[in-house]
């Protein structure tokens, strides 16, 4: 799952826009895509950026409906070589002109109640190296690791500076950032995640595990 909990969208705002990434450590075989937002959910894309090239677009749902959500197979299962980036960039429409918006006049943020919003976006993939009888449970490790980079790196260039830094993750990162920023160099990159990483990871798990009994 590629998460997005730090979601903060101004009332009123018609085309409020937010990205979230993820890094695959290893080579990889890319099947499947779900989108999943709110009733503010306007359209959401998902590019694949492999090392060394440009994003390409491979999925792109033009107008979301909350009440038709659907996986999406690809034709040619996709290849995904080590440190290709997978982004996601998803719409959403908190203005009056949304018919389904239950309150224009608020700011939303991540919640799993439908008044809320999310961007989440769950895919079926393989690690091409990895089969029943010889498991890569430290591929899966680094995966859900760059997660977290992926929540904040608005600007995806593999560190977070403090006007990144927004949402749920905020408080807690802000008020830790020397602790946090062991290079002192103003930033926070891959080097110095470990510990978010173990906190986001557990929250992520546990608002997984929701969305697959609301389903």
């Amino acid at each position: 799952v590629i998460a997005n909990p730090n979601i903060e969208i101004a009332a009123n705002a018609p085309r409020h826009q937010e990205v979230a990434h993820i890094t695959f450590p290893r080579n990889a075989t890319l099947y499947s895509l779900f989108f999943h937002a709110h009733y503010r959910g306007e359209n959401g894309q998902v590019f694949l950026k492999k090392p060394g090239g440009e994003e390409e677009m491979i999925a792109s749902l033009s107008k979301f409906d909350f009440n038709w959500q659907r996986g999406y197979y690809f034709e040619k299962p996709l290849d995904v070589p080590a440190g290709s980036i997978l982004i996601t960039r998803y719409e959403f429409d908190n203005s009056n002109g949304n018919p389904a918006n239950p309150d224009p006049n608020i700011k939303v943020t991540w919640g799993e109640q439908s008044h809320e919003e999310m961007q989440y976006t769950a895919f079926g993939f393989r690690w091409n190296e990895e089969t029943v009888e010889n498991r890569k449970p430290e591929y899966q490790k680094g995966l859900e690791d760059s997660r977290i980079m992926g929540m904040m790196d608005v600007n995806i260039d593999g560190k977070v500076a403090k006007d990144e830094v927004r949402g749920r993750m905020a408080q807690m990162l802000l008020s830790n950032w020397d602790k946090v920023d062991v290079n002192k160099d103003g930033f926070i990159d891959e080097s110095e995640m470990g510990p978010i990483n173990a906190m986001m990871n557990k929250r992520i798990k546990d608002a997984q595990a929701q969305q697959s009994i609301g389903q």
